[in-house]
């Protein structure tokens, strides 16, 4: 008896994991305090000034390949030395070239989270948009942020992201409203690493259901 009740628990657990992986939950994230970001995609160490192709090739510092994509290229620039905005001073930025259209990351490996700064390179109050995708390439959501462009060198640049609690973020398209004049993003990052706590309902079921095993246990001795 006690080892076919180690057999249902067994299977209450499997069931209970294939649900928790199969609800999957996502949430807007728009500050960069809100999770803990454990990888990034960083310009910085690209020479102001450099003109990138598309499709662009870029590994994460937890060395995760990225392919970035757009129809006009992209230009590294610097924050405070040859791009006048609201990051912060010193941010290594990558500029869509005046494009219209968005930008597309496509990650090598599922992670939790992806957020990053978007400004318009019009000093203008925009909307920045983010979809994100799974790897079957289903959208997992779609979110918007509205931000005001100007010259302050402040880090005020509108932060969006997204948080998973599966590692089932693959690719996320980044956009602006931007008139004629383009939009540019500081470092990416990322969350590759987490623990997803069980949600409330499952937790209840999964205490009940244990607390009755051990109910039966107790009555069969």
């Amino acid at each position: 008896m006690t080892k076919r009740i180690s057999y249902l628990l067994t299977g209450a657990l499997v069931l209970l994991a294939i649900a928790g992986a199969a609800n999957a939950q996502v949430q807007i994230v728009t500050s960069n305090s809100a999770v803990t970001w454990d990888d990034a995609i960083s310009w910085g160490s690209i020479p102001d000034g450099t003109g990138l192709n598309t499709p662009y090739s870029v590994t994460s510092t937890g060395g995760i390949n990225t392919t970035v994509t757009n129809d006009a290229g992209f230009t590294a620039y610097t924050q405070s030395t040859s791009w006048s905005g609201c990051f912060n001073p010193g941010d290594g930025l990558l500029f869509n070239n005046f494009s219209d259209n968005p930008v597309t990351f496509s990650f090598g490996a599922g992670v939790y989270a992806v957020g990053t700064q978007v400004q318009t390179n019009d000093w203008v109050s925009y909307t920045a948009y983010l979809s994100a995708y799974d790897s079957s390439n289903n959208l997992l959501a779609s979110y918007s942020v509205n931000g005001v462009a100007n010259d302050n060198a402040d880090g005020s640049a509108a932060f969006i992201g997204i948080l998973s609690t599966d590692p089932n973020i693959s690719q996320v398209v980044i956009s602006a409203t931007t008139g004629s004049g383009g939009f540019a993003v500081n470092s990416v990052l990322l969350q590759t690493q987490a623990a997803p706590v069980p949600e409330p309902g499952s937790l209840l079921a999964l205490t009940t259901g244990i607390g009755t095993l051990a109910f039966f246990i107790r009555k069969r001795k």
